[in-house]
């Protein structure tokens, strides 16, 4: 955001998801090369990506529907020569214990011939061998947050969603003078002035990008 934020132009803008990249891997190597790239979508950002960026250890997956996104980036690997089995996939959302279970089953296996990602959505689904077999995609792993330290929906003795946990996040909003924008894969997460984050969207585009529900 600060990069894109600072860039010159609209050919700069586009550069900067990038260049942050190269500037990281600059510093980090291995285990800390996992890439995220929602800031501004993750469908353009992987459709533009240099093919250098395959060689990070993974993604993670912050604002968009993990069972999409996996698949997204299991499809973008191996369409590049990459082996999907070496990556890693963080899913990191509103994650709970029937998501992260679902999403071990979906990713470390392989799936059955008629099973989609919507039968994935529950804990049972991670006994069910009717629906996949050990045998992973991909590695995956889970972020779990916001519902593992205040999860405590439907505990209100009242009644109401008094009790319900709070999405807190901290972005940049302002650099040098110049508004910081966030994009995300979900319209609802957008942050900055509505004039810029149009103007975001006209450079970007939308492709891939969903309304969903936030954690309030």
């Amino acid at each position: 955001m600060v990069m894109a934020a600072l860039a010159p132009d609209d050919t700069a803008l586009i550069a900067s998801q990038y260049r942050v990249l190269e500037l990281w891997q600059q510093s980090y190597e291995g285990a800390l090369l996992v890439m995220l790239p929602d800031t501004f979508g993750t469908t353009q950002f992987l459709k533009g990506a240099p093919d250098w960026v395959t060689d990070w250890t993974g993604q993670r997956v912050d604002s968009k529907d993990p069972f999409i996104a996996g698949d997204e980036y299991i499809a973008w690997l191996e369409k590049r020569g990459r082996n999907p089995q070496d990556k890693l996939l963080i899913a990191s959302d509103m994650l709970d214990i029937d998501a992260i279970l679902s999403l071990h089953a979906y990713f470390a296996g392989r799936i059955a011939q008629n099973a989609k990602p919507k039968d994935f959505r529950n804990a049972t689904d991670f006994y069910d061998r009717g629906k996949w077999t050990p045998d992973r995609r991909i590695r995956f792993s889970a972020g779990w947050g916001t519902l593992l330290t205040n999860d405590f929906r439907g505990c209100n003795p009242n009644d109401g969603a008094g009790f319900d946990p709070i999405s807190l996040i901290c972005k940049v909003s302002e650099v040098e003078g110049r508004p910081a924008i966030k994009l995300s894969d979900n319209y609802a997460k957008a942050l900055g002035p509505a004039s810029e984050i149009e103007r975001y969207r006209k450079v970007f585009g939308s492709e891939g990008m969903s309304n969903v529900g936030l954690v309030t």
